[in-house]
């Protein structure tokens, strides 16, 4: 079923229910809440645009026992061009229902304008004649709203500028030619890219300064300061008086001259307790015998003499 309202209003609409299995009967007697899965849902269309669901707050209510139910629509839930409502439970058959605000609408529109023209045409006030609306050709008395109108600028009018306009018009415009300041100059006269470069007193003195990778020259005139870098880095070790502490040579302890000495060899200055064998090569000495000696003699003074210089460099 279809029903013309207004829109933006809050209103009640009333329609029949049709019991499911006693059709076309109505579903009288009964409450809304007492029914079994019933669904509500809403649908509106603005400006012919695609429906779009809209939430129905209210429930129907049963006008009086003879199936005919009302349901209670706010101003928001009507203010669409269309709205549709459908209702459902298992024990009715489904109702649709179409509402169309925009028939309401255009009919207020037309008696609005019935309305005018009645008051236009058929109300006479103040001692005035009906008179009906100007028409082509009809001469118009003009009010003064007009005439200010009238007296505006038009398209094409000649303008007279004012002051303001001609301090503006005497402004820099594009393509005028410069009158440059002294700040202008001055910057001008600053150094630029590419320009020769006439060096002062200050330059030069930094240009004989030492430079990255110079050569320095401590000898003739060191000052005190890398002297005494000089000197904390140099060996102040005396051969003559100062003593090396060996500690040790190949893991063997050294505590004194005496630890260089082979085991078993006598050196100069030792005692000699000369035993029976001694006698009895004494008087067997040939001069092999007196030539292997002195050779391992001379053997023992070459290892003292280099012990003696190895103690001397360390």
């Amino acid at each position: 079923m279809e029903i013309s309202k207004k829109k933006n209003t809050a209103t009640y609409i009333m329609f029949p229910l049709i019991d499911a299995t006693n059709a076309p009967d109505y579903w009288s007697g009964m409450t809304w809440a007492s029914a079994a899965n019933t669904s509500i849902k809403g649908r509106y269309s603005d400006s012919n645009a695609a429906y779009a669901s809209q939430a129905i707050s209210n429930t129907p209510v049963e006008y009086d026992t003879d199936g005919l139910f009302s349901l209670q629509l706010t101003q928001a839930e009507m203010n669409h061009d269309k709205l549709t409502i459908i209702l459902n439970a298992d024990e009715i058959q489904e109702q649709t229902i179409l509402i169309d605000t925009t028939q309401r609408t255009a009919l207020a529109s037309a008696v609005s304008a019935l309305a005018i023209e009645a008051n236009v045409y058929g109300h006479v006030g103040s001692g005035l004649t009906a008179y009906g609306a100007a028409k082509t050709g009809d001469a118009m008395t003009l009010t003064g709203d007009y005439d200010d109108a009238k007296t505006a600028s038009q398209a094409g009018d000649a303008m007279t500028l004012t002051g303001d306009y001609d301090a503006s018009k005497t402004a820099a415009q594009a393509g005028d030619a410069m009158t440059l300041t002294g700040d202008y100059d001055d910057a001008k006269t600053a150094a630029q890219a590419g320009d020769a470069m006439t060096l002062t007193g200050d330059y030069d003195d930094a240009k004989t300064a030492a430079q990255a990778g110079d050569q320095m020259d401590l000898v003739d005139a060191p000052n005190s300061t890398a002297i005494t870098a000089i000197q904390s880095g140099l060996s102040t070790f005396d051969s003559s008086n100062d003593e090396v502490d060996i500690g040790k040579v190949k893991g063997t302890g050294v505590s004194s001259v005496n630890d260089f000495k082979a085991t078993g060899f006598a050196v100069a200055g030792d005692a000699m307790t000369l035993t029976g064998d001694y006698d009895a090569a004494k008087t067997a000495s040939t001069q092999t015998s007196v030539d292997t000696v002195d050779g391992i003699v001379d053997d023992i003074k070459e290892v003292t003499e280099k012990l003696d210089t190895m103690i001397e460099e360390i």
